[in-house]
């Protein structure tokens, strides 16, 4: 995610104001309307003792009113050493945040669930559906589920909400907890940093709308039918994410370009034709020296998209929000900046997952550290500082002012400042130090071994220590044990 959390940090947007001159990478705007771009098959590669659960969402989608039918067929295996008696799955728009201040309140009401068609026992409560099995469900061996749904979309600047004729579908569909060490995780929502945790699966999405609406999402557009009475219906199909997000507008302008066999999409607004070009511009470059750096990116398309969000940027699968607020004059620094941020999450989050509730700062660490070093190579005239003005989250951290340990859960942080500056100042701090000592080539080898061993999988900082003692002599225990385990 960005810097931002909340609307709390729109303060904080002179802090982090960029100061770096962009440069010109050319473009392809498409006019004329939004035509949609149909792309292939996705690849499936195969994953050791692991078999992706399937969602096939058939989803009809009303825009203007904020709501949203559909239900969610799920193939599901379990991959676990153990029989399970039970199944639960987050409905994250239930959380308090998306009620509070808002007169109409965001909602994920669960309306009927069927086992291999047949009905079954089930509970909804807060963020959280249990799903009773009439008998144990042995390892290896599938059910099936069908959840029929309702979601009301809040008009707020979040994820999840509606704002500026967007409609942001961010942790919005039932998704299957993580089931590990015997348990399943079943974490309340938090305001501070994203809080979601999730196994990577393969999503078929059938989406109507109103044909004047364009859509941005996770995965790849496979096919569109004209419908009757002005609607349409949008195939998608992913390959393995973490995630299915989207991103609704009827004044979305579409630019694209290919980057290394990959589309890269820009989605604005209209009359922010500059900002949709600066974001496009940010994330071909990006893209195109993170693949140098950690490894491919193995999708077809990356999409950016301008949110109604307010909170700098949120990652998801192939797809970016950017608050829309950041395409403005003025703010074009900001910008690229947010939109490098974000597609190095594809990186850490998207490939390499890891525990967003356990270990927040890994991830964000990681994309912190991985965008400056965008800066550092790309952008002449960097500083080797966060881009940023006289006072930055590195510097603020160095004097003193975000002492803390950051190796603890999001529960833990008393504040989206304390939560900023120790994820995202001290996080990336640990990245620099480590590749002063490890030395250039050991360092980034360990970043493109991490990226191919872990590649669908979850990650912990324990994994990347050992894989920093396979590629090199020096001694790290003291070094991890005073970044990550002290103030």
């Amino acid at each position: 995610m960005g810097f931002f959390r909340s609307r709390r940090w729109m303060f904080l947007l002179p802090v982090l104001a960029l100061l770096f001159v962009f440069g010109w990478l050319g473009w392809h705007l498409q006019g004329g309307g939004v035509p949609e771009v149909i792309f292939p098959e996705p690849e499936i590669p195969p994953l050791a003792d692991y078999t992706y659960p399937l969602y096939q969402l058939d989803l009809v989608l009303k825009p203007e009113e904020g709501t949203l039918e559909g239900t969610c067929f799920l193939k599901y295996t379990n991959n676990e050493g153990e029989s399970l008696s039970e199944l639960y799955f987050h409905l994250y728009p239930n959380a308090p945040l998306f009620s509070e201040g808002s007169r109409v309140k965001g909602s994920l009401v669960i309306e009927e669930v069927l086992l291999n068609k047949g009905p079954v026992p089930w509970k909804q409560e807060g963020t959280l559906l249990k799903v009773e099995l009439p008998e144990p469900l042995p390892p290896g061996k599938e059910t099936v589920l069908d959840l029929t749904f309702q979601v009301q979309v809040p008009p707020l600047g979040e994820r999840f909400g509606t704002r500026k004729g967007i409609v942001s579908l961010g942790n919005w569909y039932p998704i299957l907890a993580v089931y590990e060490d015997g348990a399943w995780r079943l974490d309340p929502y938090y305001e501070i940093g994203d809080p979601f945790y999730s196994d990577v699966a393969l999503y078929r999405v059938t989406l109507r709308l109103p044909r004047r609406f364009c859509a941005a999402a996770t995965g790849n557009l496979r096919e569109v039918r004209k419908l009757p009475w002005w609607r349409k219906e949008l195939y998608f199909e992913t390959g393995p994410v973490r995630d299915f997000a989207l991103t609704v507008s009827k004044n979305y302008q579409v630019a694209r370009r290919e980057v290394e066999g990959i589309t890269v999409q820009s989605f604005y607004l209209r009359g922010q034709e500059e900002g949709g070009r600066l974001a496009l511009e940010a994330a071909c470059a990006a893209l195109a020296f993170f693949q140098e750096v950690f490894g491919p990116y193995p999708y077809d398309q990356f999409s950016v998209a301008a949110s109604g969000f307010f909170a700098g940027g949120m990652e998801y699968p192939n797809l970016v929000f950017i608050s829309s607020e950041l395409y403005r004059p003025g703010a074009e620094k900001m910008l690229e900046y947010v939109v490098v941020h974000e597609t190095a999450h594809q990186w850490w989050y998207g490939l390499v997952g890891n525990d967003q509730i356990r270990e927040p700062w890994l991830d964000e660490g990681l994309a912190d550290f991985s965008s400056n070093l965008f800066y550092e190579f790309c952008r002449p005239g960097w500083q080797g500082k966060v881009p940023g003005s006289p006072v930055d989250l590195y510097e603020l951290y160095q004097e003193g002012a975000a002492g803390g340990i950051i190796r603890r859960p999001l529960g833990e942080f008393a504040s989206d400042l304390e939560y900023s500056l120790l994820v995202y100042g001290k996080g990336s701090m640990v990245f620099v130090e480590l590749r002063k000592i490890l030395g250039e080539e050991p360092f980034f080898q360990i970043l493109k071994q991490y990226v191919s061993e872990y590649s669908f999988r979850h990650a912990t900082i324990d994994d990347f220590i050992r894989l920093c003692a396979r590629y090199t002599d020096v001694d790290l225990d003291q070094f991890f044990y005073k970044w990550l385990e002290t103030a």
